[in-house]
């Protein structure tokens, strides 16, 4: 790895990234595909492209260093996981994993732009995205549909655990009195045979209504 201008024992990351060109950004195609030490502010950096097309360009990407990526991206829609910093070659498999699934969990993001790193992960973060295949989406549409709520109290149960399980933003974002919240939520506890400030109900909510909207 020395010629590559890594140094022993020296912290590493691991990043899947992928770049998008921008239709405004007047850059050439085949641009994507240059040097990634540009882009990661001069750290040292062992590339290999993992797939490409005229619009984008998949990139399995070996840093140096400890510290969170900062990566230069100007022109580019840029989505990217990248792993814990590690100092062992023999855990390069195991960190490509948890890039991908920071990866998945960047992919799910609203913005244009977004770089995950594992360790800024919540634990509920890092389940939903692992648990993205079809069959886990199954799994969560069936949670749901056992539930056979009707759609005023779907989305109520939706909108309270979007504003923090506090009736009254429920009630206010809904336009509806606290009290009519609190029916709909009492009528949630009955479907569900528990209460939603359990927190494995808790748990099974969240899971559910990522994987299933």
């Amino acid at each position: 790895m020395e010629r590559f201008g890594f140094h022993h024992y020296e912290y590493i990351r691991v990043a899947r990234l992928t770049f998008a060109k921008n239709e405004n950004s007047g850059l050439a195609s085949q641009e994507l595909t240059g040097p990634a030490s540009r882009l990661f502010n001069d750290r040292s950096t062992l590339q290999w492209q993992s797939g490409s097309t005229s619009s984008h360009t998949e990139l399995t990407v070996l840093i140096a260093g400890e510290d969170p990526l900062e990566i230069a991206h100007d022109g580019y829609r840029l989505t990217g996981g990248v792993s814990e910093p590690f100092t062992s070659l023999t855990q390069v498999r195991t960190m490509l994993r948890t890039a991908d699934v920071a990866l998945e969990m960047a992919r799910h993001r609203t913005s244009s732009s977004s770089i995950v790193h594992v360790d800024w992960m919540r634990p509920h973060e890092w389940a939903t995205a692992r648990l993205s295949a079809n069959g886990d989406q199954v799994i969560a549409k069936r949670f749901i549909r056992r539930l056979e709520l009707d759609n005023e109290t779907l989305t109520t149960m939706q909108t309270h655990f979007s504003h923090e399980m506090d009736v009254a933003a429920t009630a206010q974002k809904l336009n509806v009195h606290e009290n009519t919240v609190r029916y709909r939520l009492k009528k949630l506890e009955v479907a569900l045979g528990s209460s939603i400030h359990d927190a494995r109900t808790v748990a099974d909510i969240v899971l559910a209504l990522k994987l299933s909207l």
